[in-house]
Order: structure tokens, then sequence, then C-alpha cells
């Protein structure tokens, strides 16, 4: 699959029913005063994760870091330490 076809795929996924919705009532229940990276974006790091099949979330980090249309699709790219 290529890189492109994988950054549609997280967002298709992010974006179904069944993960949208449990995401945005998480991301309202947050109550803690530092607000840390969204929830879409830290499911969408697992989501990730496990569509690369790669083994350590430095490697993730780092591929979401290189790569323009993932970086788009979380919006953000997460540290390591949060992941």
């Amino acid at each position: 699959m290529s890189r492109e076809r994988n950054a549609s795929a997280v967002a298709e996924i992010l974006s179904c029913g069944p993960i949208r919705d449990p995401n945005a009532e998480f991301e309202r229940a947050r109550w803690t005063g530092r607000p840390g990276y969204p929830v879409r974006a830290m499911v969408g790091m697992t989501t990730v994760k496990s569509l690369y099949a790669l083994p350590t979330w430095t490697r993730i980090v780092a591929l979401v870091r290189d790569h323009a249309g993932l970086r788009e699709v979380l919006g953000c790219t997460p540290s390591i330490g949060a992941c």
C-alpha cells in the first residue's frame, strides 16, 4: 500500500462513526488543566502503528514527522513520550 493510500486509510478509519463518536466524547470529558494531544491524534497514532506494522513508537513518531499526509490527517505529531 502506498504512503498516500495509507494516509487516506487512516483518515477514513478516524472518520467512521464507531471511532469518531467515542473520540468526540473523550475530548469533551477531558478535565485536566494541561490539554495534551488531541484524542484523534493519539488514536490515529495507534492506527498508524497497526497499519504500518512498525514495532516501536520511535519509528511511528519518525514516520509521522516525515509524512505530510499523516501529519495533516492527525493534526500534529505527538511526541514519543506521549505515545
